[in-house]
């Protein structure tokens, strides 16, 4: 089956790669191996890879039987590596592994050529923007570096997220014992005081919260702030998801439905104005000026999912069990005979069961 993450944002950067006839390249998968397509459905890389991630800048990180290598829009390795996991490529860098095994691996950075950036020997690291430092962990402290390894901050955090626009979200323990959120620049200092129970990176300078529902460890709402750490607007939602192409898909809080809309989600503006109404089962992030959206089919909660457009009418009508998002022309959909890649109009592009 493909993979919706595949189809993820790093693939639809400027920068990513294409083939010399400038098409995208997408991840498919056939008989438990990976290869790469063009968006008509043609095979341009055969599937033989263990497994295989996004081109990137004319790279590609594959795994083969016992490792990964980087090859380039033709299939050739041009490189092999002696790591065994990776998360990808993501602005010429990427996390690699030294074992397969959670309890014995080292994570390291490597760019596009297969060059260390930095020394393998972290338990995590996680990326962020480009010019923004990195975090490191090493089992019992998270560190704020520069891709070079040099520190420029350490702390107790329980847990940290990338830099996005000069800060990123970390969580802390609060003074009530519970986890707690707030954002730090890149000297490490607070920018946003821990006050969440759920923080996401910053986009268009604007970040998605979560406030605690009293002292317990539940979500009472979501809600979305600038970078002073303010409320964009009034509005608190019971679900949401962070802002893409100006809009944000939103569930609205139950005391604020009416009976028949209870659980609905709809999308806002960055002034919270509701710009397509509360009418579907679940939304997702828009993606090259469509987004993925489900209306309920079913006694049981099932959900059936189509793409609507930035008006709210349906370009794709609901007729599939799960959906990625668009990229390069093309969406990773799956239905109840199998999965496969479809264009901006609904028409299938290439199906698992027409592999090779």
């Amino acid at each position: 089956m493909c993979l919706a993450v595949m189809l993820g944002a790093a693939g639809c950067e400027e920068d990513s790669a294409e083939t010399p006839s400038g098409d995208q390249l997408f991840v498919y998968e056939h008989a438990g191996a990976y290869g790469y397509m063009d968006i008509d459905g043609n095979v341009r890389i055969p599937a033989r890879f263990a497994r295989a991630w996004l081109f990137e800048r004319g790279r590609a990180l594959v795994r083969t039987a016992d490792r990964l290598a980087i090859i380039d829009v033709t299939g050739r390795i041009v490189k092999q590596l002696s790591f065994q996991l990776t998360e990808g490529f993501e602005d010429g860098r990427a996390v690699v592994y030294t074992d397969m095994a959670i309890t014995r691996y080292r994570a390291g950075v490597i760019d596009t050529d297969g060059e260390l950036l930095l020394e393998a020997r972290f338990r995590r690291i996680v990326l962020g923007d480009r010019d923004a430092p990195i975090f490191t962990y090493d089992g019992q402290l998270w560190s704020l570096r520069t891709l070079q390894g040099e520190l420029v901050h350490q702390q107790t955090f329980l847990d940290v997220r990338p830099f996005r626009e000069g800060l990123a979200p970390v969580c802390v323990e609060g003074e009530d014992g519970l986890a707690c959120w707030g954002y730090i620049d890149v000297n490490g200092s607070w920018a946003i005081r821990p006050q969440f129970i759920y923080a996401e990176p910053f986009a268009d300078g604007v970040a998605l919260v979560g406030r605690r529902e009293g002292t317990t460890k539940l979500v009472a709402s979501h809600l979305f702030i600038d970078r002073t750490g303010q409320r964009i607007c009034d509005q608190e939602f019971s679900r949401a998801r962070s802002f893409r192409e100006e809009l944000a898909a939103v569930c609205r809080l139950w005391e604020d439905s009416p009976d028949d809309g209870i659980g609905k989600w709809g999308y806002v503006d960055r002034n919270c104005n509701v710009v397509i109404a509360y009418q579907f089962a679940r939304g997702e992030d828009f993606s090259e000026g469509l987004a993925g959206a489900a209306v309920e089919t079913g006694e049981e909660g099932d959900k059936t999912w189509g793409f609507v457009d930035r008006n709210g009418r349906w370009v794709i009508e609901p007729a599939f069990q799960s959906v990625g998002e668009f990229c390069g022309g093309a969406a990773w959909v799956e239905d109840a005979r199998g999965s496969g890649y479809i264009d901006r109009s609904g028409k299938w592009l290439w199906r698992d069961d027409e592999a090779e």
